[in-house]
This record gives C-alpha cells, sequence and structure tokens, in this order.
C-alpha cells in the first residue's frame, strides 16, 4: 500500500471509538516511520506527528506491557521494547513526545531499571532464588498430595518455587501454572512465578497464554489484552478466548469480541460464564446498535427502503443477535422487491424487441413466485419465436450464399440446420434448395466427422460439379471416385459418377483404339509396341476390367510378334544394368541365359571395386562424467542425424557414423562418400538414400551397419522416368518394398510441386500411385512413417496425411511448414500463431501447445535441427556452423556452442557432447540432454508483447550468426 494511503489508515486508526489491539497499533506505526523513506520535508512532520500519537496510543491503553530503552548516544529518544516479548518493539521517539499519561503507564517499569511498588516486589522475586527450587515434575506431585489434604498455602508455595531450565518439563510446568489459577486462584502468584522464569520459556505460547490468564484473573485486562494480541486465536483455548472476548468487550471492540466468542463456541471443553458473557456482550451490541435501528425505523416509516437496507445491515455487524435488524431488512428487502416486480412488469408492456424482453422475463422469474407459471409460460413463447427467427435467418443467409456460390458458407448453414431439432422443416426445405445440398441432407457418414474435415469433403465434390459444367470430366471423375464412399447412396451423386465415369471410358475407349491402331501398323517396332503398351494401360483406368484385359492382350500379341532376338552384348548390358540397380532377381533371370562368364565376372569386380565400403570400427566411449567444454572445436562437421543415427564428415570419401541405439561407431570410406546429399532413410533398418551426382542424376541406396555396410542399388532419374514437360525430380522416398520409390515432382522453372507418385524400378513407366499437387502451394513434404509408408504434405490449403497409396480420407485446415517429425508416435511439430505445436495425425488428436514458446514459431524449418519435448528446448543453427538452443518452456535463448561438439538426434531429439582424437580413431560422448540449462547462459531475448519493430532485428542479427545470448552478458 503506498505511504499516503498508510497514513489515512492511522489517522482513521486513531480516530476509532474502540481502544484498537496493539498489534495493530505496532503495525500501524512501522508503516508511517518516514525515517528511512524519501519524502519531501512537509510529509515527514506528518508522519512523524502520526507516528508520535500512535506510540502515545499504545502505551497509554497498554503501558504495563512495556518499556522504554534509553538510546546509547541520546538520552533524550528511547525504544519501546515489549517487556515479554523481546522481538517486539514500537520503534524510537523523543521522550518530550510522549504525554504525561504515556510515561505513567510505564513508569512503574522504566528503561533504567527503577522500581516502585508491587512491581519492584516482582522484580527482586524474579532476582531471588527459589526456596525448593526441583523439578516439576517433582514440584507438581507434592503440591497434589498438598490440595488432596486440602492445604492450599503449602500447596501454593510449592508451586510458587517452580522453576524451568533448558531440559525441564514443560508440560509439567503449565500443569502447575494451571493449577495456580483454575483451583486456587492465586493469580499473583503465578504472574510472579511466570515472570521468574527465564526468557525462553516466555517465549512459548503456551506459557504466555497462562500469563494472560493470570492477569485477567488478577483483574489486570490490559496485560492480559496485550499478551492476547501477541498470540493468534487458534492458538488460545476456550478459556482464554473467552478471556479474550471480556477484555474486547471492556474496551468497547463488540465486534471483535463477538468474534472471539464465537471462535470459542467451537473450540473443546467447558466454560461456566460463557452464557452469562454471550449474554453481555449482546446487551452491549444491542445498546451500541439502537440509535442505528432507530434512524433505520425511521427511514423505513419515511420510504427510503435502500437506508434503512443499509443501516441495518450496519447494526448486523455491530451484532448478530439482533431481531429488530433482521426484520427491518426483511421488510426493506420484501419492499424493494415488490417495487422492483411491479416495475418490470410495466417494463415488460413497454418492450417491443424480443432481446428486451427476455432478460426481464427471467428476472422476474427469479422474482414474482407467485406469477411463476406466467412467467415460464412468456418465456416459454419467446424463445420458441427466437428459435424461429434463428433458423428463418439461417435460412435467408443460405439462400444469399448460395446465389453468391459461397460454398463454405452454405455447407456451414446446412451444418448447423442439421444439428437443430427443432428446424426438420427448414432443414428438408433447405435440402431442396439445391441437388449439391441434396447429398447432405441426413448424410450420417459425414454428420460424424468433424465439421472440418467434412466440410472439406463436400466442397471436393462441389469442385467436381464444378469441374464437370466446364468439361474437365477426367479430373472431376478422379474427385468423384476418392469421395464416392461418403456419399455412395445418394441418387443424385451417383447420376453425376456414372454420367462423368461413361464420358470418361468412351474417352478412353477411344484413346485406346487409337493406340491399337498405331500398334498393328506396319512401321510399328518392338519399342514402338512397347510404349503403346504402357499408354494403353493408362489410358484405360476405368474401363471394365475385362474389357481393358482385352486391349492389354492385343498389344502383348502385337509385341511378341515383333520381339527381336537379345544379342549376347543385349543380355550383359541387361545384366549390368540389373546389377546397378540392386535387381537381383532381375540379374539371376539374365544371368543363365549368357554363356560368357568371364564377362560376367569383369562386370561383378568392377561393380564391386567401385561400390565398395571400408569399414573401420572406431572406439566410442560413453560416460556420464565426461566433463563438458562447449567452447571446443573440431574440424569434422555434421553430415547428417536420424532419429538413431549421427554421421560426420572427416575426410573428403570418409564418414564416421556413430549408432546410439547400439553404441558403436564405424569410420566408413568408399569413393561414392565424395558429396551425396541424404534423401531418405529407415533407421530401423540401417537403410539410406543419398542423391548424387554433378546434376543430382543419380540415387544411392545404402545399408550403412559397421562391417555390414554394403551398396544396394542406384537409380538413375532420367527423362524417361515420367510423362510430362519441364519436370524435374525434387525429392525420392524409399519404399517398404525393395525396388519400389516415391518421387515427387516439380516445376523446372517455377520450382513448384506438381506431382507425387510410386513406382517400381522394373516399370517406372506406370505409377502404381499417383497425386496431383497441380495448383496447390506446396509448403513441405516429409515422411511420417515406414510401416506403412506415410507423408505429410503441407499445402497453401491446410495439412495433407498420406498413405501408401497417396490418398487421404482427411485434410487439417492448418499448417505453414514442418518444424520435425517423430516417426515413432507420428507427432508433427509445426508453428501455430507465433508459438510451437505438436499433432498426432495418426490419432488426429487435439495439438499440444508450448505456451512459453512466444516466439518458437517465428523460425525457419531449415534452421530447426532438432526438438526435445522432454527437456522442452530446439537446438537451431543461423550461420557459421554455431548452434543456439531455444528453451519452449520460458522463450530463453542460449549461448551459442560449436555443432561439431553439439549434436542431436532428430526428433524426438536428445542433445550430445562429442570429443575426438587428432585421427578419429576413439570418440567419446556423453547425453547432456538434462544438463543444456547448467551448461549454458539464457537470456530471454524477445518477451512478450515486444513491438515486430524492436524483435525482428534481433531475429535478423540471430540470423547472421551474432551470438546476442553473450553479448548482453558482456555488456
Amino acid at each position: 500500500m503506498p505511504w499516503v494511503h498508510e497514513i489515512k489508515a492511522a489517522e482513521a486508526l486513531l480516530a476509532s471509538a474502540n481502544i484498537p489491539p496493539s498489534e495493530l497499533i505496532i503495525t500501524s506505526i512501522k508503516r508511517v516511520n518516514p525515517t528511512r523513506l524519501c519524502l519531501p520535508e512537509t510529509e515527514k512532520e506528518r508522519g512523524y506527528e502520526v507516528k508520535n500519537r500512535l506510540q502515545n496510543l499504545l502505551l497509554e491503553s497498554y503501558g504495563e506491557v512495556f518499556k522504554l530503552l534509553p538510546h546509547p548516544c541520546d538520552a533524550n529518544v528511547v525504544l519501546i521494547k515489549h517487556t515479554l516479548l523481546p522481538s517486539i518493539d514500537a520503534c524510537h521517539t523523543h521522550l518530550d513526545a510522549l504525554s504525561l499519561k504515556a510515561l505513567d503507564c510505564v513508569s512503574k517499569k522504566d528503561g533504567a531499571g527503577a522500581t516502585r511498588g508491587a512491581a519492584g516486589e516482582t522484580r527482586r522475586r524474579r532476582d531471588e532464588p527459589a526456596a525448593h527450587a526441583t523439578s516439576p515434575r517433582e514440584a507438581l506431585a507434592r503440591a497434589q498430595r498438598l490440595l488432596d489434604e486440602y492445604d492450599y498455602p503449602g500447596a501454593e508455595r510449592e508451586l510458587a518455587a517452580l522453576r524451568m531450565t533448558k531440559g525441564g518439563d514443560l508440560v509439567a510446568f503449565t500443569r502447575g501454572i494451571r493449577m495456580l489459577v483454575d483451583e486456587i486462584g492465586a493469580f499473583q502468584t503465578a504472574i510472579d512465578t511466570l515472570l521468574a522464569q527465564p526468557s525462553f520459556v516466555l517465549q512459548e505460547k503456551s506459557v504466555r497464554e497462562l500469563l494472560a490468564l493470570a492477569y485477567y484473573g488478577n483483574g489486570q485486562p490490559g496485560e492480559a489484552g496485550a499478551l492476547f494480541d501477541s498470540l493468534h486465536h487458534s492458538d488460545l483455548g476456550k478459556d482464554a478466548l473467552c478471556a479474550y472476548a471480556e477484555v474486547a468487550l471492556r474496551d468497547g471492540n463488540l465486534v471483535f469480541a463477538q468474534k472471539l466468542l464465537g471462535w470459542a463456541e467451537e473450540k473443546d471443553g467447558f466454560f461456566a460464564a460463557l452464557d452469562d458473557l454471550k449474554r453481555r456482550i449482546e446487551e452491549a451490541a444491542a445498546a451500541e446498535a439502537e440509535p442505528v435501528l432507530r434512524d433505520a425505523i425511521a427511514a423505513l416509516d419515511q420510504g427510503d427502503l435502500e437506508r434503512a437496507a443499509g443501516l441495518a445491515r450496519e447494526a448486523l455487524v455491530m451484532g448478530r443477535n439482533l431481531p429488530k435488524a433482521r426484520r427491518i431488512l426483511a421488510l426493506s428487502e420484501c419492499c424493494a422487491v415488490m417495487t422492483e416486480v411491479t416495475d418490470l412488469w410495466r417494463t415488460l408492456e413497454q418492450c417491443r424487441e424480443r432481446r428486451e424482453r427476455l432478460p426481464v422475463l427471467k428476472r422476474l422469474l427469479q422474482l414474482d413466485k407467485s406469477s411463476e407459471i406466467r412467467i415460464r409460460e412468456l418465456i416459454q413463447c419467446e424463445q420458441d419465436a427466437e428459435r424461429r427467427e434463428a433458423v428463418e435467418q439461417k435460412m435467408q443467409a443460405l439462400r444469399a450464399a448460395l446465389e453468391e456460390e459461397k460454398w463454405a458458407e452454405c455447407f456451414e448453414a446446412m451444418r448447423w440446420l442439421a444439428s437443430r431439432e427443432d428446424a426438420g422443416e427448414s432443414y428438408r426445405s433447405a435440402a431442396s434448395l439445391s441437388p449439391l445440398f441434396q447429398i447432405l441432407y441426413r448424410n450420417h457418414r459425414l454428420e460424424r466427422m468433424p465439421d472440418r474435415s467434412a466440410e472439406a469433403v463436400w466442397l471436393d465434390f462441389v469442385a467436381a460439379i464444378s469441374l464437370r459444367r466446364g468439361g474437365r470430366e477426367r479430373e472431376a471423375l478422379q474427385i468423384l471416385a476418392r469421395v464416392r464412399a461418403y456419399f455412395r447412396s445418394s441418387p443424385y451423386f451417383q447420376e453425376q459418377y456414372e454420367q462423368a465415369l461413361a464420358v470418361e471410358q468412351q474417352a478412353e475407349r477411344d484413346e485406346v483404339r487409337r493406340l491399337l491402331d498405331v500398334a498393328q501398323a506396319e512401321e510399328s517396332s518392338f519399342d514402338d509396341v512397347a510404349a503403346i503398351y504402357s499408354e494403353v494401360r493408362r489410358a484405360s483406368t476405368y474401363l471394365p476390367q475385362d474389357e481393358r484385359s482385352r486391349y492389354l492382350s492385343t498389344v502383348e500379341a502385337r509385341a511378341e510378334e515383333l520381339r527381336p532376338l537379345r544379342t549376347a552384348e543385349d543380355l550383359l548390358a541387361e545384366y549390368e544394368t540389373a546389377k546397378w540397380i540392386g535387381d537381383a532377381a532381375r540379374a539371376a533371370a539374365v544371368v543363365d541365359a549368357i554363356a560368357d562368364a568371364a564377362a560376367i565376372s569383369e562386370i561383378d569386380s568392377k561393380i564391386a571395386k567401385t561400390l565398395k565400403v571400408v569399414a573401420t570400427p572406431v572406439e566410442l566411449t560413453v560416460s556420464s562424467s565426461l566433463p563438458v567444454d562447449v567452447a571446443r572445436e573440431y574440424p569434422a562437421h555434421l553430415y547428417f542425424v536420424t532419429d538413431r543415427h549421427a554421421c560426420l564428415r572427416t575426410g573428403d570419401e570418409t564418414l564416421l557414423f556413430i549408432d546410439l541405439k547400439e553404441m558403436t561407431a564405424w569410420s566408413l570410406q568408399s569413393p561414392l562418400f565424395t558429396a551425396p546429399f541424404l534423401q531418405d532413410y529407415n533407421s530401423d533398418e540401417n537403410l539410406f538414400l543419398f542423391r548424387y551426382g554433378p546434376d543430382g542424376e543419380y540415387f544411392l541406396r545404402f545399408v550403412l551397419d559397421g562391417e555390414r555396410s554394403r551398396f544396394l542399388g542406384v537409380v538413375q532419374a532420367t527423362a524417361d522416368l515420367w510423362p510430362g514437360h519441364q519436370l524435374q525430380i525434387s525429392r525420392l522416398f524409399l519404399s517398404s518394398r525393395e525396388h519400389e520409390y516415391f518421387c515427387v515432382l516439380s516445376h523446372s522453372e517455377k520450382q513448384e510441386v506438381d506431382r507425387m507418385f510410386k513406382f517400381a524400378l522394373n516399370n517406372h513407366r506406370n505409377p502404381s500411385a499417383f497425386l496431383s499437387l497441380k495448383g496447390q502451394s506446396t509448403l513441405s513434404l516429409e515422411r511420417v512413417g515406414t510401416k506403412p509408408d506415410e507423408f505429410v504434405v503441407v499445402t497453401d490449403r491446410g495439412v495433407i496425411l498420406c498413405n501408401k497409396n497417396l490418398t487421404w480420407p482427411v485434410r487439417f485446415p492448418f499448417g505453414d511448414c514442418i518444424y520435425g517429425v517423430d516417426q515413432g508416435t507420428g507427432k508433427i511439430y509445426f508453428p501455430l500463431a507465433g508459438a510451437v505445436a505438436a499433432f498426432d495425425f495418426k490419432t488426429k488428436s487435439s495439438s499440444d501447445m508450448f505456451p512459453g514458446a512466444l516466439v518458437g514459431g517465428e523460425f525457419l524449418p531449415r534452421e530447426v535441427l532438432g526438438i526435445s519435448p522432454h527437456a522442452e528446448k530446439m537446438l537451431l543453427n543461423f550461420r557459421g556452423g554455431q548452434g543456439t538452443f531455444y528453451s519452449l518452456s520460458n522463450n530463453m535463448f542460449s549461448t551459442q556452442v560449436g555443432l561439431s561438439t553439439i549434436f542431436c538426434t532428430s526428433v524426438p531429439s536428445r542433445f550430445y557432447y562429442i570429443e575426438c582424437d587428432e585421427s578419429y580413431a576413439s570418440i567419446r560422448i556423453k547425453d547432456v540432454t538434462d544438463e543444456i540449462d547448467s551448461l549454458l547462459q539464457w537470456k530471454e531475448l524477445i518477451v512478450a508483447g515486444e513491438h515486430p519493430d524492436s524483435y525482428v532485428p534481433k531475429l535478423k542479427r540471430l540470423r547472421e550468426g551474432v551470438d546476442l545470448v553473450r553479448e548482453a552478458m558482456t555488456q
């Protein structure tokens, strides 16, 4: 609270008609003390004036338990100190600032040690040793025997000799004091005995409670109140709470007295005077509240209900047992309710709009219980009219959206109508507005799907109808075939599908017959017919199977007529091609027809020499105690990683390959390792696909597994691999089948992804699966799993999860790029609203956000090397071979580390520190995933709410390779 507010609170405390508790006065003194505050001189003077008044109030009310200790340097300055509680003081003050009454209240125990009267006697008693100082248990036992013999003076003398030592029995001691207070009534003796104890005894809460009770019984309520103020009510017993309540009653603090009495009633035990005390408190409260109640009655007579209710509540604060106040409050509230009900009915008659009437009726339902049935009927009538109006508005919006061909809005309106039980007739009318809506009417399969997914399926159907109207039957048929499962029961859909199918079948028949005529021509060669065979297969996709088989059989028969005899050179060339591509079955089939064993051996030797992989074991040590030096640098650089492998380039033809699952390391050497680029991998089978060659026209397939490392085959990306012009291979993925691949094609000039298809090496002219991405801006394309093959494609229309047949059941309407894929769980990490999210596309569960990563979504995909959900860290790479960690939990960046020293696996990432000798014959690694926080320095470079003009330059400098965290630490 500001100091000015503390001053006002202190002045209100001084103006109170009741004596405040001593603790409250001391707290206020310390809060208004201006000694150590930087305040104007006038404010300081005001502060000292209020502080002095508070100190006078404290001493005048509770001076019996306070003493004045002189300042060692100024005799006119004294410290107000509690006599029994050394830790409690009320600050220093000048003696001149204390009133005569305040000085008189503490004159019995002044700071110089002067003693008079009973206080002096008490001081002497504390200084004198006990006549029979024994253990509390023994003294208690003797006192109990004397009480049994009705020798009260003897028992009092025994108990007066009680002394506590550090090893004394506190339970026996307090029981003896209880005997003095409760059974003998020797209150002064109990006070003297307690004050004679060492200071550590008086620090016990139970001892201070007994001393307060003794003061109370001895007729010293001031001392008793000061001690009670230093204790929490939960630490006091039933009798102490009642005594405390009587002290509060004496001081006129009736509200606090009632609270204390309530707490006492909740305690176990018996207090004889409880009922009498309760009666006296209630009588005092009633007397105090009587003027307020008279004012409340007068306000009620004048019709001022609000003031009457306020005064009644004020009286009830003074005393709970005030029936008159409760009657006034009930009467005023009842009159107020009746007035409000009358006004509400009058307001209801004047309301013209439904949105105004409903709140009035709901309020009336709460207040006017006598008209509840009528009000509920009126509410039901209004709600029914409101629902009818909402349905009509939705129908109007649907008609307008249909006229303007806003199909997403149409779907939303139809979905809304389908979800309303009271809109059955309107839903049927809406379905009759357009055949496009008929296929949505009571489509239970779509109704079970999420809104976004169902909308995407229906919009695909609408797009197919639009394509049909534009004469693009083949494209329309592809879409209709894909969504057919969702609309199979719709007559309109079946009509559209069958019409598109009939048109496409007729076009295919015309094309196939043309190709057959070309194949039957006399000038056709075997190669021409072989090409025609592939074209016939592609052109007869939608023809009936028996008709398609007849056409293919005709072309096969024509090809057999024109098949040339293969020479020995042709067989050797075919054998060499099969060996190069790793097609063992094809090579075995050809080798039986070749008689020249020497030529076969020469081919085998040449291929083996070219493709040989030399594996040398490297000593690998995993040490949890390895000291980490993040400043260390190595000439080797990280080449690629998987979820279990790390590979470093140590020479032009040499790789250092580490298997972090088996914890083995190998130096692999091959002339093919000069400049390959990793395309895809299957880490479970240690299978890798690299892109190779000056123009990237070759793809090499390897097994990298220690001494079992070997070359498997090569795929050459030639122009005859795919149809179309100005297309080139953008990406090649492995398949779960050995000679099958997934190929991504892009436009050679626009660099836009055009399509993705699956093909086999021995039949590359005929893709077995095809996915068209033309017309969509493809932002990312990554593998999700290997068993089975699954891929995720991010386009400007959303995210697609493709299966091995390159079809997808659902499109997800979010995602701009991909940061990483956990192939084990199927989770995909991507930026979302500036942060980072993870979505399980396999189970289609909701995304897991990292709310602490305020700028986690501001990075480019190529800058994200790894993500650890366990440690909530990202490893980023900007420039210069240096890495920076980013915390997904608290938005902090780390100082930079060398990527030849710290590396990580792919998602879910683990972070490792590596040390190598000069020859890379031995390496040591340590998993530092859980130590990243302590290894590096961290700073929040970009805070929440920071303007782009401020944080964009910081991101730019990070991308330029500047270590902003270290720079900030050194400033």
